[in-house]
């Protein structure tokens, strides 16, 4: 039996170990290695591995967290179903891409909820911690080579698109990438690291581990700021504090995350380069209405009563935001624009009302267990949602469905924090002999 269970799990590593790969490695495919007519092959290597592990894994034994993931995913499907018709009679590859962002991410998180186990995430942890270390110290290379540097490129820009390489603002300093095609990738992997770290980092009681995962922590802050993006910065900040505020009844977990803020906080210091801190904090106030707009959205969203009374059914979906891998201009070769900066306006744009109901859907029904999670007796179901839980929400208010890198993440979360929730359940259940 125990053979059999050390089986189970080693399988269990392996799929996930190689949907984690396809994720990271997917941009540094497309930008580096392949050919640009076998971008797709690389693009869609996730969504492949993950339609397989759904396959190979018809559990049986269901929960209530992997009725909800799979509840979410099917409503998703058919609120956008109409919409992915009219898409398909336009922009097929953007409307299909966008479908697999919204339904397709929702049902692996479910299946991994009972067939994965905590030692399948602590080995990812573990192997996590040191592929962050290692993409800091790309995008520290990134950040001091120029813009016209092949390490700078997008992935769209090898693929022969015309892009313009960001930098910090018109301060010197290129946003790193990464591993991946664009920098919003970069930064959703910052905290993804960051928190699934932190959690393992919680619970270990290794001290060789806790090192490795103290520093993997340190890493993907330091890969947040070689971004460049304000968000992860903002949530990383915002999971400590909360993890603080939320545990003061536990003296383990306060003194964990008291002795990790400093720790964190002196490696940082000692490990991000002077220039690259400036020119981050200058991102920050060279202008501060921007940063303020660009987090409360002012002026980037549509009017939603308006845009629906125009066109309650939408244009079809995928046809808001155009995939700049698969969207070339014959006659300039530029990528274009969004129509909205928006999510939620993306959204009412291409899907209507119904599109507007989907796009709320998975965060109100998370954005409950969340609010549950948080007033939970247990510290442990406490840190969960503080780490996974409350970085997963904010992530679906602000739309996952037009970056395949976001909704990859985001899901992965919610599959993690599921799954220890679940367990923890019915490690209740058992206790109170009511199941």
């Amino acid at each position: 039996m125990l053979n059999k269970a050390a089986s189970k799990q080693t399988k269990e590593s392996i799929w996930i170990t190689c949907i984690f790969a396809a994720i990271i490695c997917e941009g540094a495919l497309r930008k580096w290695v392949l050919p640009a007519p076998l971008h797709p092959v690389a693009f869609l290597a996730k969504d492949t591995l993950g339609m397989c592990y759904i396959a190979f894994h018809r559990s049986t034994t269901g929960s209530k967290y992997q009725n909800v993931l799979k509840l979410l995913g099917y409503s998703t499907a058919g609120l956008l179903f109409f919409s992915l018709l009219l898409g398909l009679g336009n922009s097929w590859q953007s409307a299909i891409i966008t479908y697999k962002n919204a339904v397709l991410w929702p049902l692996i998180a479910a299946s991994m909820v009972t067939n994965t186990s905590s030692e399948t995430w602590k080995r990812l942890s573990l192997l996590t911690a040191p592929t962050t270390i290692g993409m800091f110290l790309l995008g520290g290379e990134q950040f001091f080579s120029p813009t016209s540097s092949w390490l700078n490129q997008y992935a769209w820009t090898a693929a022969g698109l015309q892009s313009p390489v960001a930098t910090f603002g018109g301060v010197q300093g290129v946003r790193a990438t990464g591993t991946f095609s664009y920098i919003s990738g970069m930064s959703e992997f910052a905290v993804f690291s960051f928190v699934l770290c932190l959690c393992c980092f919680l619970t270990s009681v290794n001290l060789r581990q806790k090192l490795l995962l103290i520093s993997g922590c340190s890493a993907a802050i330091g890969c947040a700021v070689e971004s460049g993006s304000r968000a992860p910065i903002v949530l990383i900040t915002l999971v400590i504090l909360s993890g603080l505020a939320l545990n003061l009844t536990s003296r383990k977990t306060v003194l964990c995350l008291g002795m990790f803020f400093i720790i964190v906080t002196a490696i940082v210091w000692f490990t991000l380069d002077k220039q690259m801190t400036e020119e981050y904090v200058k991102r920050w106030t060279v202008d501060p209405q921007e940063t303020l707009r660009r987090f409360t959205n002012e002026g980037l969203r549509g009017n939603y009563w308006e845009m629906l009374t125009r066109n309650p059914i939408g244009v079809g979906l995928g046809q808001g935001n155009g995939y700049a891998v698969f969207e070339t201009s014959s006659s300039n070769r530029v990528i274009g624009a969004n129509v909205y900066d928006d999510s939620a306006s993306i959204a009412i744009y291409e899907s209507g009302l119904l599109g507007l109901l989907a796009f709320y859907l998975a965060p109100s029904v998370l954005g409950w267990q969340l609010i549950m999670g948080f007033t939970d007796q247990s510290s442990a179901v406490r840190s969960l949602a503080v780490s996974f839980g409350l970085v997963s929400v904010v992530g679906l208010i602000a739309g996952v469905w037009h970056d395949h890198n976001a909704a990859a993440f985001t899901w992965l979360q919610i599959g993690i924090w599921f799954h220890f929730v679940n367990k923890i359940s019915v490690e209740r259940c058992r206790r109170s002999n009511s199941c």
